[in-house]
């Protein structure tokens, strides 16, 4: 998983051939499928933008989860 659209090209430049670059995912793809938004830069936020970023990933990483645990 990555966070950005920038983190995705980088990766996939390492990759070694197509089975590598198929397991190379955005991870906010979880929560907005197909959208390929990019986790914020919390920098650039409100003051909450800290905490605004940790829930996206939280709850992303809360589906990844599930998803391992009954392997779908």
């Amino acid at each position: 998983y990555v966070m950005d659209r920038s983190n995705y090209q980088n990766v996939i430049r390492l990759a070694r051939n197509d089975q590598e670059k198929s397991k190379v995912l955005i991870i906010l793809n979880v929560l907005y499928p197909n959208e390929n938004m990019d986790v914020p830069d919390p920098y650039y936020g409100e003051n909450d933008g800290f905490i605004k970023v940790y829930e996206l990933l939280n709850n992303a990483c809360e589906i990844i989860a599930k998803r391992l645990i009954t392997n779908n």
